[in-house]
């Protein structure tokens, strides 16, 4: 089996519905939020192509200041 294979397979399944979206930023303060895709859509671009990947892939996805995973 290839290591794409593998990975598609272990994948979870796109019914995640609640993700924490983790905002670290050293002057306002680190912020977390507990939101749906479709609020993380119109929250914040970066945060809403982590979130996407936490759907495909599962775990933990961060970019920049923005980590998102499942709730």
């Amino acid at each position: 089996m290839t290591y794409e294979r593998a990975r598609i397979e272990e994948a979870p399944s796109n019914r995640i519905v609640r993700m924490r979206v983790t905002v670290a930023n050293e002057i306002l303060g680190n912020s977390e939020h507990i939101m749906t895709i479709d609020k993380i859509k119109k929250f914040n671009k970066c945060a809403y192509i982590c979130a996407k990947k936490v759907q495909k892939y599962g775990g933990k996805h961060s970019m920049g200041m923005w980590t998102v995973e499942a709730a």
